[in-house]
């Protein structure tokens, strides 16, 4: 097995690992986070007939699956960012573009332009991704949990992604191509509405999912990997946390190796398949458990 030699050290493992590619991951991920999607409309057809009080309940349940999806998909466009799918950057993008980015409203180079700016200035005024400074403490996270799962989250990111891709516009040429995006969205109606037999099939299982739940989950996935738990001490990456996980967790929170996100940030030239093969401090809290200590207790800030 390689590894990388020691924490904070590109040894020879840590390249060998960073230059791999599979297809299969390619296909594996669009089979886990797709599949589910494209066959609930079908299901939702048969819903129709069953009884109001079991429409409430399933629909609800339905909201809350396919925003756990849209946020599996939302990380894989994290991968492709950093080029981790092929290995020719114009196939890598064209690709998870049209597979993962544009049926999110997203484009991969947009995305790279924010979260290269991340990685660059984690922790610091320059940090583009400000949730991770978001207090969540005692009813504050009540607070967060309405503001996000209420569809405000996606209006402001809205905003701002929207002010990002005129920026990354000017940087680099098509960065947010409107009609490829709304082409895009024009077949998720048409596959929807036709497999679900009405157009409350695209907006159930797909539009309202993404404007409510799963903003609440990236939100909530974006501070648990970077803010700090009150008396807990990271020498190598004080802001950056792997996580020891169940199976609620990856399900979740953590699909494609986010769990080893103190690894990401030190080897982001690593794909998801080979994060757990670097050395790096062991896990010392399940989402759940870090959740529930970030909203119990203050967390540390940085001046």
């Amino acid at each position: 097995m390689n590894r990388a030699s020691k924490p904070g050290h590109i040894g020879q493992g840590t390249s060998v690992l960073a230059n791999e590619r599979r297809l299969s991951a390619l296909f594996m991920q669009f089979g886990l986070n797709w599949l589910p999607l494209l066959a609930l409309p079908w299901a939702f057809r048969v819903l129709q007939m069953s009884p109001l009080s079991l429409q409430v309940l399933l629909v609800t349940l339905a909201v809350v699956f396919v925003g756990i999806q849209q946020h599996a998909i939302n990380l894989c466009v994290h991968e492709a960012v950093h080029w981790l799918f092929f290995k020719d950057k114009a196939t890598n993008d064209r690709v998870a573009n049209w597979v993962f980015a544009y049926p999110l409203l997203m484009s991969v180079e947009t995305a790279r332009f924010i979260h290269l700016q991340h990685h660059k200035y984690l922790w610091t005024h320059k940090d583009p991704k400000v949730i991770i400074f978001e207090d969540i403490r005692r009813w504050k996270f009540v607070r967060f949990v309405l503001f996000s799962g209420l569809g405000g989250r996606f209006i402001k990111q809205g905003l701002g992604f929207i002010q990002s891709s005129r920026t990354a516009s000017e940087k680099y040429d098509g960065a947010f191509p409107i009609v490829k995006v709304l082409a895009a969205q024009l077949a998720l109606l048409a596959y929807f509405t036709w497999a679900g037999g009405s157009l409350w099939s695209f907006i159930i299982l797909w539009a309202l999912p993404y404007v409510t739940t799963a903003q609440l989950i990236k939100g909530l996935r974006s501070i648990l990997e970077h803010q700090i738990i009150t008396g807990e001490v990271d020498e190598v990456a004080p802001f950056t946390r792997s996580f020891r996980l169940t199976w609620l967790d990856r399900f979740l929170f953590m699909r494609v190796g986010f769990d080893h996100h103190w690894a990401h940030h030190r080897y982001p030239s690593v794909p998801f398949f080979n994060l757990h093969k670097i050395d790096e401090p062991p896990g010392k809290y399940t989402c759940f458990e870090a959740l529930v200590r970030l909203i119990r207790a203050p967390a540390q800030t940085t001046t």
